[in-house]
Parts: C-alpha cells; structure tokens; sequence
C-alpha cells in the first residue's frame, strides 16, 4: 500500500510541475535590436515565450508576448498584424522600439512550428 501512495504522490508531483520560465535578459534584446542582431534578439524572446502558459500560436497570445516584452524590457512593443504575413508558414509581425535617446524600430516576425506553436522566425527594418 506504501507503494501505492508513493507512486501516486510522485505522478502527480512531476504531472504538476511546469517548465521555469527563462529570465529575460533585456539588455541583451535591446542591444540586438540597435545592432541588427537576430540572435539576441531570438533568445529574448525565446525566454519570453517559454514562460507563456500557452505557446499556442493564437492572435491572443501575440498580444500578451507584445505585453511581456514591452513590460519586462521597457520597449514599446505593439501587434502589426495576426497571421497577415502569407507565407507558408504565414507570420504575424510585432513592431518594436527601443526607448533613450536614440530610439531604434525594428519589426519581429512570429511564426508556429509543426505543432503550431509561436516561434520568433526574423527581424527587419
């Protein structure tokens, strides 16, 4: 019966646990996007979409990564557009600026994996 119990309280202990979202390094989104560098900017947001409770790749969902990076970074990220981009896969795009002096804006492109779930795929002027 002790077995029973430990393999039970175990299941749902490891059934319960979720993924820790990864620290977003906004210095390092910043500099990629003042420096043109995909990259950087790919992990940021990467570690932004990690920590979403659903990856899904949804018109809501681009709204609150807009939402986290613009309040975790202190950039102003806005939503373009939801699946406007008609590519295959199709892309939504994010518009971002980096604030100080010397602003700098840059578009994200968003797209979805096999399992439709939200990828960061480019960056462009």
């Amino acid at each position: 019966m002790k077995i029973f119990w430990s393999v039970l309280v175990a299941g749902i202990l490891i059934a319960s646990c979720k993924k820790e979202p990864q620290q977003v390094n906004c210095s390092r989104l910043s500099q990629g996007i003042r420096q043109d560098d995909a990259t950087q900017v790919a992990a940021s947001v990467e570690a932004v979409l990690v920590g979403l409770p659903d990856r899904q790749y949804t018109a809501a969902n681009l709204a609150l990564l807009a939402e986290r990076l613009s309040t975790r970074c202190s950039i102003e990220v806005r939503v373009r557009c939801f699946d406007c981009i008609k590519t295959l896969p199709s892309m939504s795009e994010l518009h971002v600026t980096t604030r100080g002096s010397a602003p700098v804006s840059k578009v994200l492109d968003i797209s979805y994996t096999d399992e439709n779930k939200m990828e960061f795929r480019a960056m462009h002027d």
